[in-house]
């Protein structure tokens, strides 16, 4: 088990340093006209109050917020801007999502002609890793002279990524707005803070409303978008979130031409596969922006990894902020966020990766402190294995068949816990105990038999909601 844990914890390092070239790649080969977007959503900002009794502090309900970021080389000077939409309440989904590309294409448009071919890129949460998404990215484009070629998807549990760090920017920005006897108890007085003292540079906030078309029907709890096709024949419809290529959790490169994709689970591994779409006519929902504020570009502040070459730190020497993975230091915690976005750091090796090599060496080397006994004999020869491409990516878990034996056990140790809450099991606890257990001098499992607690702990869930129905 160790063993196995050891082989998905290298894969999945494998597969988040693949998948993170996707954006290094495009920052750094960004030709004239082209752009990088990231879109993400933050946690909602909960409403503030300079001075707020214990009585406002709880049952907050707060604002959904979405950050999108855009990368662009302009005039062969990389640009980036910030959009922030702000919404009341609504729901985090892909028919949100794909509205705010919308809009976001059509602003650089309209504000930013020179832009006109963007990679996307976001996380795989809240509607973003969705088929509807992926269906309709060519209907975001309609009628735009801008084009998306790509959409990416960042590996899961890979730690925070641009949008997040930009948003801690704005809320840093928000706090010094209440810090200074304001409140924000609106989603306009929150768009008020970011726009306070000039607001952040290159960023652009609006407060908006989804808005639904005429089209939209409802048809045994799914949304559908008509053809449009005349009145005298039959209407038929187009039904985005149909997928007729592999499982969609398990791609993460999308390469678009008209009606049809190439997909792949990972960048660069393997040719890919040609998709058809099922694309809709038009979107479900569109914006509707009931405050906006102007277009501002701006050029990040630092030169390492705007362009210039490695032997640019663009740090200086007793700067108060250090990049982890570099050592570069920076006098503002902005330069160190632009430093860590655009991804191209020093040649040298992080803390972190020192003391990991430095262990790696230990374990193979021994400790001095700690000797170790070897054998007299001639030392065995050690077998390298040798990985095959594409062996990190991530593999379906054959499923488990529960025999008789294994849903007795299970019951055994599930009962005594619906009698007296004290007694219940622990999934972790059980886990460890089935694979101890005898029965007749004999283990009673055998090793393709034993469970993880995530799997007992769901066995366990599946019992409760059988004896409620009961």
């Amino acid at each position: 088990m160790a063993r196995k844990n050891i082989f998905a914890w290298m894969a999945h390092q494998v597969r988040a340093h693949q998948q993170d070239l996707a954006r290094t790649d495009v920052l750094e080969n960004l030709t004239e006209g082209q752009g990088l977007i990231v879109q993400d959503w933050a946690m909602n900002f909960l409403p503030r109050k300079f001075k707020e009794g214990q009585v406002d502090f709880f049952g907050k309900r707060g604002w959904p917020w979405s950050i999108t970021v855009l990368y662009a080389r302009i005039n062969n000077a990389l640009k980036s801007h910030v959009f922030v939409h702000i919404f009341g309440q609504v729901e985090k989904s892909a028919t949100t999502a794909l509205a705010i590309m919308r809009h976001v294409c059509e602003t650089i448009s309209k504000e930013c002609k020179e832009i006109r071919e963007v990679k996307y890129r976001s996380d795989n949460g809240n509607g973003y890793h969705a088929i509807k998404l992926i269906n309709s990215i060519p209907c975001v484009m309609k009628g735009l002279p801008i084009k998306i070629t790509d959409y990416d998807f960042s590996a899961p549990q890979d730690g925070k990524g641009i949008a997040d760090a930009k948003g801690a920017i704005f809320k840093t920005h928000a706090s010094r707005y209440v810090d200074e006897g304001e409140n924000i108890a609106t989603p306009s007085d929150l768009k008020k803070a970011l726009d306070s003292y000039n607001g952040i540079s290159g960023s652009s906030t609006y407060v908006c409303e989804l808005q639904y078309g005429k089209s939209k029907n409802v048809s045994k709890g799914k949304k559908c978008i008509q053809t449009g096709k005349s009145s005298g024949s039959s209407k038929t419809t187009i039904d985005p979130s149909k997928w007729s290529g592999p499982g969609i959790t398990s791609l993460n490169n999308f390469q678009f031409s008209k009606n049809s994709a190439k997909v792949a689970k990972a960048y660069k591994i393997g040719k890919g596969k040609d998709v058809k779409l099922n694309v809709p006519t038009k979107l479900e929902a569109t914006l509707k922006i009931l405050q906006g504020s102007k277009f501002r570009l701006s050029t990040p502040r630092s030169k390492y990894g705007a362009g210039k070459s490695n032997d640019d730190t663009a740090g200086v020497t007793d700067g108060l902020f250090t990049c982890d993975i570099c050592n570069v230091k920076f006098d503002s915690y902005i330069d160190l966020i632009d430093h860590c976005s655009l991804g191209k750091h020093k040649g040298s090796l992080s803390s972190r990766d020192k003391a990991k090599l430095l262990y790696a060496d230990k374990l193979e080397t021994g400790f001095k402190k700690v000797p170790l006994k070897r054998s007299s004999g001639k030392r065995k020869s050690v077998s390298v294995t040798k990985f095959n491409k594409g062996w990190a990516l991530k593999r379906q878990e054959p499923h488990t068949e529960y025999t008789d034996d294994m849903r007795a056990f299970l019951l055994e140790k599930f009962l005594p816990g619906e009698r007296n809450k004290d007694d219940r099991a622990n999934a972790a606890d059980v886990a460890i105990e089935m694979r101890k257990v005898m029965k007749r001098g004999k283990r009673r499992f055998k090793k393709k038999n034993f469970l993880t607690s995530k799997q007992i702990k769901a066995y366990f869930s599946k019992l409760v909601k059988e004896r409620k129905k009961d």
